[in-house]
């Protein structure tokens, strides 16, 4: 059997992004291949690479059926035995049925930040599981959570544990050290993405808020960032815009916006803890990530998520005020009056 002393098993970008970061001995990174395409930024040295079907939150439910289904045939391809056993969702049933024969001594949690987690706190949130799949998979003896932390983790590792100890609900909680980029990383990044160096940017950070279902109707948060660009439209003439869709979003809902000059689209599948090495935008817009403070040169971070009336967002609002304390440049738009002065 194979022996490593960490096992990562990802569904996202920001996923692969951390695992590689935490890889100071040797590890294995399990992903979905879709994904792929994040690693050729990424230091490969200590680490192994398996790919995966690994299903996400917004899939259609055929897709998330065949992979479990799938990944119930292959399991034994997963036998492995680790020190460190790393997963980011205890109710994640294709990420249980992945490691039904991984054998380890410790189970860590590992996400992008807080403010899921800070949702999770305040219980305004469910991420339940489907029961009909907790029980079938529980008849192959394999153990599904009832949410993101139901499960006894040895630590919780994040990019931001000062926040996360501030919430005061967790144990054990640890730095997931920033990524670092050799020279040759970043080159090939550069020639990668279109930047326009002559003038200054704008970044949209944005959210699957209509494909998550936070919303008060569908693409509301492409309604607010449209107002937003209209408020501040005169002012716009020196700058490029550069929209970062989330790895989940439909990038069709920002076609519009592309079709004006000077506004650019990022690719979703690379993480602003990857991107902010070659990217200095001068505003950061968004809701609610802590990819917004990933970036080292904004004046103003702003925060739409305040602007949304459902019990998701004026939660996750919340737990961005606990960001303010460290962030003095993030705002929590209330009204668009406000915008101008930020531009």
């Amino acid at each position: 059997m194979n022996y490593f002393e960490n096992i990562f098993i990802c569904y996202s970008p920001v996923h692969i992004t951390a695992a590689f970061s935490l890889s100071n001995k040797k590890s294995l990174v399990i992903l979905p291949r879709k994904y792929e395409s994040t690693l050729k930024f990424l230091q490969t040295k200590n680490v192994q690479v398996k790919y995966a079907y690994i299903f996400t939150f917004t899939d259609k439910t055929f897709i998330k059926i065949f992979a479990l289904v799938y990944n119930l045939i292959i399991s034994r391809k997963f036998k492995y035995n680790c020190k460190n056993l790393f997963i980011p969702n205890a109710a994640h049933h294709g990420i249980r049925v992945i490691s039904k024969y991984i054998k380890f001594e410790y189970l860590n949690y590992f996400d992008e930040g807080s403010t899921v987690l800070s949702l999770i706190r305040e219980k305004k949130i469910s991420f339940k599981s489907n029961q009909l799949s907790k029980f079938c998979l529980g008849l192959f003896g394999i153990k599904v959570g009832d949410n993101f932390l139901d499960e006894k983790f040895q630590n919780h590792y994040v990019f931001y544990p000062n926040i996360l100890r501030e919430l005061g609900s967790f144990k054990n909680v640890k730095r997931i050290p920033p990524v670092k980029l050799n020279p040759r990383a970043k080159k090939l990044l550069k020639e990668s993405i279109f930047l326009n160096h002559n003038r200054e940017s704008i970044l949209f950070l944005t959210s699957p808020l209509t494909e998550n279902k936070w919303v008060e109707y569908n693409n509301q948060e492409i309604f607010l960032i449209n107002q937003f660009l209209n408020v501040v439209r005169s002012n716009l003439s020196n700058y490029s815009i550069y929209f970062k869709p989330h790895y989940r979003e439909k990038i069709s809902k920002y076609e519009e916006f592309l079709k004006q000059e000077y506004f650019y689209l990022l690719p979703k599948n690379i993480p602003s803890q990857v991107l902010s090495s070659i990217l200095n935008p001068k505003l950061v817009v968004g809701f609610h990530s802590s990819a917004l403070f990933e970036y080292q040169s904004p004046q103003q971070i702003i925060s739409l998520s305040k602007l949304i009336n459902t019990p998701q967002c004026i939660s996750l609002s919340n737990g961005l005020k606990v960001y303010q304390d460290y962030f003095k440049e993030l705002n929590l738009l209330e009204n668009f009056e406000e915008v101008v002065e930020f531009i």
